[in-house]
């Protein structure tokens, strides 16, 4: 049997999904659980191993076919990222595709190498080894390519054209919930933030809400949280509007009807229900251990109203202030 991996020549922009949130938006989840489809082929977030400066960081609306060919092949290159970091995001899952010592071989890579890495060094180096994907030739043109990304909303409008026969899966999650989170991420030291003051004031949406960049810097940590949210997630929804290749999912939506909502995304993904991905699932909404603040085994109901005895009244009055002026902020009134 011949075997093909994804540096290879068929074009997985065909079968591609493009999952799309802000950080701490449930974006992994969501990820993991599309990955759970024996299908699937996932990369987590590839844009930050595999990075560009070929087309801006935030593209204007008015503009994208002058990058549309650089960004066909730069989606194209994400689908092809193998590297360790890209495809070791736990759990793993069965892969209708890998069997005997396909499976044996990529699981045993993977395995070693995460053990290597609880050593605490040479970190930077395994994350850049390729890990072979092992796709025999006659599965290639079943597979789906799922790529998760958390640094795309300024972006997405650009890759929806990019991907005409793809789709893209853009999840939203309750302001106050994602505030609550970063706030959660930087007081235990687990996540670095900077509010990019200058990019912002230069967007339209921030000249339709009449903000400067003098505006952004008199800000406190809590409404440059609340304007980040509302900013990028209004430009995404702007640039995807009519956009018939594109499904928008809530936090709280995903997290209260886990199944039901994801029996909707998979089946406007042309993806089957499966017994993995209802057992995923299960597994991922229940937990009643530790969680980790980068994990996936959560209690789903609890996790997605945290914010509700997290935040103080004014903290949340001050972000709905803001959010509530936006589309995206409508979806939760």
């Amino acid at each position: 049997m011949r075997v093909i991996d994804s540096s290879s020549t068929f074009n997985p922009l065909e079968r591609v999904i493009l999952i799309v949130g802000g950080p701490r938006s449930g974006t992994t989840w969501l990820g993991k659980i599309f990955d759970s489809h024996p299908k699937v082929i996932y990369r987590h977030e590839p844009d930050s191993a595999s990075s560009t400066s070929d087309f801006p960081f935030m593209v204007n609306k008015e503009s994208p076919n002058l990058h549309l060919a650089v960004a066909n092949e730069y989606l194209n290159r994400l689908c092809r990222e193998r590297s360790f970091r890209s495809v070791s995001k736990l759990p793993l899952f069965r892969k209708y595709f890998l069997t005997g010592w396909r499976k044996g071989m990529r699981l045993s890579l993977i395995y070693t190498l995460l053990g290597v890495t609880k050593l605490g060094f040479l970190d930077t180096y395994i994350n850049r080894i390729p890990i072979p994907d092992f796709i025999p030739k006659k599965h290639s043109p079943d597979i789906f390519f799922a790529i998760k990304s958390v640094i795309s909303l300024g972006r997405v409008g650009l890759y929806q054209q990019a991907i005409p026969s793809g789709r893209i899966v853009m999840i939203i999650r309750h302001p106050c919930g994602y505030v609550a989170s970063v706030l959660r991420g930087l007081q235990a030291g687990k996540m670095k933030w900077a509010f990019p003051a200058r990019q912002f004031s230069r967007l339209t949406q921030a000249m339709e809400f009449g903000l400067s960049l003098e505006d952004f810097q008199n800000m406190d940590r809590v409404e440059k949280l609340a304007w980040n949210w509302t900013l990028t997630n209004e430009k995404a929804l702007q640039d995807l509007e009519g956009c018939g290749n594109v499904i928008i999912v809530t936090h709280d939506k995903l997290s209260k009807n886990p199944i039901l909502e994801t029996r909707r995304l998979f089946e406007f993904c042309k993806l089957n229900w499966n017994e993995q991905t209802e057992r995923f699932i299960s597994q991922s909404t229940s937990w009643s251990g530790r969680q980790k603040y980068f994990g996936v085994r959560r209690n789903s109901v609890i996790d997605s109203d945290k914010w509700r005895w997290e935040l103080d009244e004014l903290v949340i009055s001050k972000i709905l202030a803001i959010t509530n002026q936006s589309k995206a902020g409508k979806l939760f009134n």
